[in-house]
């Protein structure tokens, strides 16, 4: 069965203040880049994490 993977760009858009999403970490420059660009035009913060172990990347909105 094939998972389904989420679009990141909607999903950090959609994310409240406090929610956490957690990405593959091959996709770590690509998450960075729409947190990036995310933050400076709807104006929020976000925090990320990466966790070798795991393989992840974490988001997480601040304000």
């Amino acid at each position: 069965m094939e998972e389904k993977t989420k679009k990141m760009k909607p999903t950090i858009e959609a994310m409240s203040i406090g929610d956490v999403q957690v990405f593959p970490l091959e996709k770590m420059f690509s998450v960075r880049s729409i947190v990036s660009g995310v933050s400076f035009v709807m104006d929020r913060t976000y925090k990320t994490e990466a966790n070798k172990q795991a393989r992840t990347i974490r988001v997480v909105r601040v304000s």
